[in-house]
């Protein structure tokens, strides 16, 4: 229908209502994709609106980007193969034209699509090292793009006919021992670029490393080498990312802030349970009363817990507002405690042991 229609407009050969046959379906069929493809990438950026990180924003970005490009030399190949499937430019097939045209165009859209995952990474590191990877992250975004050119420069001299079997063979040995004696760096890279991805953690929350208290603290910074953790006595713990990926994360901060705390404390046979369990709860409310670090939300619990050797343990259950309160918590407890035991005349046991001697 199109062939006729053109033919019957144009009172000319049968070449030139070709040319203007494949124009009109160039243009029909990029708009088509273009709107498909417009479709797509609204239903993906509804998509990646929902998620909780960003790297799939940068994505969504970064093919719009590349898909004018794309979309108008896709159309082309199809345009040509259907209506000029032996045109000759400069004495050279234009199909094969086409073919290292198509793996330059590639290779950018590729260079386009990891330089915006490499600069969300750089973005996140940002805003947890104070900007000081910045200079690294450009050289690495510069040699990564490097590496697909050259990839693709290799596929177009392959293609023409030239050996390039040893300068492969020369980039394998090479590109080998640069692998083996960065494997430490690049796991430790790839590692931080997960940690941010999946954000099992961020900067400014408690967390503990395979569940040990030594090993627990707040996150100062996510580095692309290693993660640093602020311990309670002011240390620094420096873990490798690679390591930390690995491990057990227990975060402290989520998915909440309170905390619930329990006490255990002890009082003598001799002291009546009423007795013990009234000067509790008078001892937690002083404290939740003095200090600002528990959920006053929170109805505390006093219960006899368990016969001891020496004594009735006792459990006191509070809820502080986040993991490193409970330390002061526990502190101003004990305090009113004590305060409250000599009020009421209670006892706190100690160990002892009765030894009968025969006579």
């Amino acid at each position: 229908m199109l062939h006729e229609w053109i033919t019957s407009l144009v009172p000319y050969d049968s070449v030139t209502a070709s040319i203007l046959e494949g124009i009109v379906y160039f243009i029909v069929l990029a708009l088509g994709l273009r709107i498909i493809a417009e479709l797509l990438l609204r239903i993906g950026t509804r998509i990646t609106g929902k998620t909780a990180n960003t790297l799939d924003d940068h994505l969504i970005m970064a093919v719009k980007s590349v898909m004018t490009p794309l979309i108008l030399f896709i159309s082309f190949v199809l345009m040509s193969v259907n209506f000029f499937p032996n045109a000759v430019v400069m004495d050279y097939p234009l199909h094969e034209l086409l073919v290292y045209i198509g793996i330059a165009l590639g290779a950018w859209a590729l260079n386009r699509l990891s330089g915006s995952v490499i600069g969300w990474y750089d973005e996140e590191l940002q805003s947890s090292t104070k900007g000081k990877k910045k200079e690294l992250f450009s050289f690495v975004k510069k040699t990564v793009g490097l590496i697909i050119y050259a990839v693709a420069a290799m596929i177009m001299l392959d293609r023409m006919g030239i050996q390039i079997a040893p300068l492969l063979a020369g980039l394998g040995v090479a590109g080998l021992a640069v692998a083996l004696a960065l494997q430490g760096t690049l796991s430790n890279l790839f590692a931080g670029m997960h940690i941010l991805a999946d954000k099992p953690f961020r900067v400014g929350q408690f967390i503990m490393i395979d569940n040990d208290p030594e090993k627990g603290g707040v996150v100062e910074e996510i580095g692309w080498r290693s993660t640093r953790i602020r311990l309670p006595n002011n240390n620094v713990l420096i873990v490798p990312n690679a390591r930390l990926a690995e491990s057990e994360i227990t975060n402290t901060t989520q998915p909440s802030s309170p905390m619930v705390v329990s006490l255990k404390l002890s009082a003598s046979y001799d002291d009546p349970v009423e007795k013990v369990e009234k000067a509790l709860t008078e001892a937690v409310r002083e404290a939740i009363k003095n200090e600002g670090v528990f959920d006053k939300n929170f109805s505390p619990v006093v219960r006899a817990n368990a016969f001891l050797d020496s004594g009735i343990e006792y459990a006191v259950i509070v809820q502080v507002n986040d993991y490193m309160a409970q330390y002061p918590a526990r502190g101003a407890i004990v305090k009113e405690v004590e305060k409250a035991f000599r009020k009421y005349k209670i006892t706190i046991p100690y160990p002892t042991r009765l030894v009968h001697l025969e006579k």
